[in-house]
């Protein structure tokens, strides 16, 4: 591993979900992808070595389960301004109170540690181990998917809201449809969670010079636009094949809100 790394604290980032396939570790990879630009990253997940999005990773010596990406991966990102070998995947296995002895053990060396292992709350049960980790957070970045089931997410989001000093509720989605209103389907303590969350995020962008939705949005394709239902005022969201952008500059969004957010 390399050396530690003077200065700053280390900024923890939790990404989280509640069931699977909502995207939680794709928005994870790539954002830990997206922060190399700006130092050493550490990403902890559940599986880093059996998925496709850096190769097939290459273990470290001397360590335990930390790879780095495949070369061939590091050298075509290199071509985009990404810097791969400043990436380390953390694998984790086992009980979720090892990781933040694992969490603990990677701070000294990154800026920053991206956390999206034991991150899932599935059911009620769930809570304690969520919560554990929410607290060792610098920022959360719970994903919100777009379904008809997404009141499982209002606990996790109440829960997790004041564990650390900012949240970022991001929405993911899959639709075969060219014109999509975002938040059509959520139930109303789902959509007041929500709505609590990015009132807050709002409030903090506009503390830290991005005082707009718009700048959260720049460049997705998708347009915030508050909206009545349930009898309050809540935010919806408007995605449109043919808009200006794509969803992915999303991750160019986040990382600017995170750099901000670590100072």
């Amino acid at each position: 591993m390399q050396s530690p790394t003077p200065g700053k604290k280390p900024f923890v980032i939790l990404v989280t979900s509640t069931l699977g396939g909502s995207g939680r570790s794709l928005i994870a990879s790539a954002l830990a992808t997206h922060l190399t630009k700006f130092g050493d990253v550490a990403l902890m997940g559940d599986d880093v070595d059996g998925r496709d999005y850096f190769g097939t990773p290459v273990p470290q010596p001397c360590t335990e389960r930390i790879f780095s990406p495949a070369a061939d991966i590091v050298a075509n990102a290199a071509n985009f301004g990404y810097h791969l070998d400043r990436l380390r995947l953390v694998e984790l296995v086992g009980d979720a109170e090892l990781l933040s002895q694992r969490l603990e053990a990677a701070k000294p060396f990154h800026q920053f540690v991206i956390l999206c292992a034991k991150s899932r709350l599935e059911s009620t049960g769930d809570y304690d181990k969520v919560s554990a980790l929410a607290a060792l957070a610098d920022l959360i970045i719970p994903v919100y998917r777009q379904s008809e089931r997404s009141h499982y997410l209002t606990s996790l989001l109440l829960k997790t809201a004041g564990k650390s000093r900012l949240s970022l509720p991001v929405v993911n989605f899959l639709s075969n449809g060219r014109e999509v209103d975002l938040g059509s389907h959520w139930t109303k303590e789902a959509t007041t969670a929500f709505a609590a969350l990015f009132a807050r995020l709002l409030e903090s962008c506009s503390t830290r010079h991005m005082p707009d939705p718009e700048s959260i949005f720049h460049g997705t394709a998708i347009v915030y636009v508050p909206a009545l239902s349930y009898g309050a005022v809540n935010p919806m969201f408007k995605f449109s094949e043919t808009a200006v952008g794509t969803p992915a500059n999303a991750i160019s969004n986040i990382a600017s809100i995170v750099l901000t957010a670590a100072g």
